[in-house]
């Protein structure tokens, strides 16, 4: 399941949507979380949540942000969050089928 988050600010009910989608998912399914358009500012606004949803999940990284996103936005990506590239992001999207927006 993605969560492609695209606005630049989180709410309390998309938080504790997310972190629940962490804390209740099998350990063999893969929660990620995309950072798109505007969203890319939430990376860095939210960096306390983002440290927290980290220690929620220990597999490989779960958290990203679309290159050109960040580049047009002139946004520093957070350390926790993975950059990826258009192609990288088509390899997530055939990987994943279940998508919540927001």
């Amino acid at each position: 399941m993605i969560f492609s988050i695209t606005k630049p600010r989180l709410t309390e009910i998309d938080k504790n949507l997310i972190r629940a989608a962490f804390t209740k998912a099998k350990p063999s399914s893969n929660v990620v979380v995309l950072f798109s358009g505007d969203g890319v500012y939430a990376q860095a606004v939210e960096n306390a949540y983002i440290d927290a949803l980290v220690q929620l999940k220990t597999a490989e990284s779960v958290l990203y942000a679309l290159h050109s996103d960040l580049s047009t936005r002139g946004v520093k990506c957070s350390d926790s969050v993975r950059v990826v590239t258009p192609t990288e992001l088509a390899s997530l999207m055939s990987h994943h089928q279940q998508w919540v927006v927001l």
